[in-house]
């Protein structure tokens, strides 16, 4: 075997030390050779308080090539206005304590709380997304069921598209606009 001296050097004097004998590192080293043990691996039987219970047995299942879509929004978008009005009432009524047959639509949403459950519970049943904007301005539930209530126009022109159709004659000629629709 060979000596290996490692210098360290400390506050301008010069200090050597030997490392641990040959072989004290070899867990660490990657390369080195494992030990091989002279009994094969065995397995003993746990020993249970019922041994004439059957084996346990798993029934494993692998995943399929096509995940599953998990939404938990509503596909169909419900725009009947007695049906959204009904559905509202209904989550109105279940999540804010307070509210009756009569002051439903007038329920303040100052609660954060209060606002997501009506508004996710809304969403989820009627299938109608509401943006960040909309969702701030919404103070109370009638503002969420004039927003469920509203038909949205889908040839309306977004703002970005509207200045790409107003300014095309000044916009470089790679330069179009393409919706994502």
């Amino acid at each position: 075997m060979f000596a290996c001296r490692r210098i360290v050097h400390l506050s301008r004097n010069l200090h050597t030390s030997t490392p641990v004998a040959a072989g004290g590192f070899s867990r660490f080293n990657p390369w080195a050779k494992k030990p091989e043990s002279q009994e094969p691996a065995t397995t003993t039987p746990v020993n249970n308080a019922n041994a004439d219970a059957p084996a346990a047995a798993f029934d494993v299942t692998y995943y399929d090539d096509e995940p599953d879509t998990l939404s938990w929004r509503n596909k169909e978008i419900i725009q009947d206005q007695d049906k959204v009005q009904s559905i509202v009432k209904s989550i109105v009524l279940e999540s804010v304590n307070g509210s009756d047959e009569n002051n439903w639509k007038a329920t303040r949403l100052d609660a954060a709380d209060v606002k997501f459950k009506v508004v996710k519970e809304s969403i989820a049943q009627l299938g109608k997304e509401v943006s960040n904007l909309q969702l701030n301005n919404m103070q109370t539930v009638s503002d969420v069921l004039d927003h469920f209530l509203r038909k949205d126009d889908a040839t309306k022109k977004s703002s970005v598209q509207q200045f790409f159709e107003d300014n095309a004659d000044t916009l470089p000629s790679n330069l179009v606009f393409r919706s994502n629709k």
